[in-house]
């Protein structure tokens, strides 16, 4: 009998987290970021503030970061948001072009650039309190390496630190 409580308990452990992303998806539906093709990558990120999450399918990480990011993306309606993937489910780079250019090797990794140029990267699930400073940065300030390598948002000219 203790067996048998002691297995009800694991699977307890694995299916509730699990059930409980699908849920989150399934809520959120179809509010996702707009698709990004690896040919349409250059237009896309060429003017303007831009966030790009690379992902793969099959990659809770990667849908719990794209729920968040489509969340923000209201929030900042002069910055550009889209995903684009990867690589494929067998885990194989679906653009060698891309991957190598953008040095990916995990999802999500979530590249914010500025007229085409690399501001910064967060490699791996993150919140909506960490990405929300970051993006305020492209719309008011600035970003500058703030202490133990974390970006921090850092004054507009003219402003005092």
């Amino acid at each position: 009998m203790n067996n048998r409580k002691s297995l009800i308990a694991d699977w307890t452990v694995v299916i509730f987290p699990v059930i409980t992303i699908a849920l989150l998806i399934f809520l959120v539906g179809c509010s996702t970021l707009p698709t990004i093709r690896p040919a349409d990558l250059p237009a896309f990120v060429q003017t303007g503030p831009t966030v790009v999450m690379f992902t793969k399918p099959l990659c809770p990480p990667c849908d719990i970061q794209e729920i968040i990011l489509v969340d923000l993306a209201k929030d900042f309606p002069s910055i550009k948001f889209g995903k684009a993937y990867a690589y494929d489910a067998f885990i194989q780079p679906t653009d060698l072009w891309m991957v190598t250019t953008y040095d990916l090797k995990w999802t999500p990794t979530v590249v914010f650039q500025v007229d085409g140029q690399e501001a910064c990267r967060w490699i791996t699930l993150h919140s909506r309190d960490q990405l929300w400073p970051v993006l305020q940065a492209f719309t008011t300030g600035y970003l500058e390496l703030g202490p133990e390598g974390l970006f921090q948002v850092s004054p507009a000219v003219g402003e005092e630190k």
